[in-house]
């Protein structure tokens, strides 16, 4: 979950947030 994290800030975009709720969303928490 850490790399993805770090690619999300790689971007420095409002996209990489929107991609990381959905991989909340379907990621089950636990």
């Amino acid at each position: 979950m850490a790399d993805q994290v770090l690619d999300a800030k790689g971007l420095n975009c409002p996209l990489p947030i929107i991609k990381t709720k959905k991989m909340l969303k379907e990621v089950p928490s636990g």
